[in-house]
């Protein structure tokens, strides 16, 4: 047995564990190709998912980070296109989310809202 505050935990912030949880159930059904990996933006800890589409002439890939703001408790989803062999990291796409990502924040315990805002993300994707 373990105890229960180290239970499933890998670093992220709660917050983000239950929008995971959210869209994994949400997304059961959909057929994408959709990978997660953990995101560290030094102190804000969460989650990355990255979606492919290889329809067509051109390779194309969404990358969704969410977290937990360290300066506001609010949770943070930032997308922005971007292709990567490896899981997208803050040190390669800091410039890039910059340039043209697009965030949403909802307030602290509203883990269903970003959830469905993430999950609405990745079935208009193509």
């Amino acid at each position: 047995m373990q105890k229960l505050l180290r239970y499933l935990n890998d670093g992220a912030g709660h917050q983000a564990r239950a929008v995971l949880a959210h869209i994994q159930g949400r997304m059961q059904a959909h057929n994408r190709d959709i990978n997660v990996a953990r995101w560290e933006n030094c102190r804000e800890q969460g989650y990355v998912l990255s979606i492919f589409n290889n329809e067509g002439l051109s390779r194309k890939q969404l990358n969704i980070a969410f977290y937990e703001s360290r300066n506001s408790d609010t949770i943070v989803a930032v997308a922005w296109e971007q292709c990567t062999l490896n899981s997208p990291n803050i040190d390669i796409s800091a410039s890039i989310i910059d340039q043209n990502g697009i965030t949403n924040c909802a307030e602290f315990g509203a883990y269903a809202v970003i959830g469905d805002l993430i999950c609405d993300m990745i079935k208009k994707f193509n």
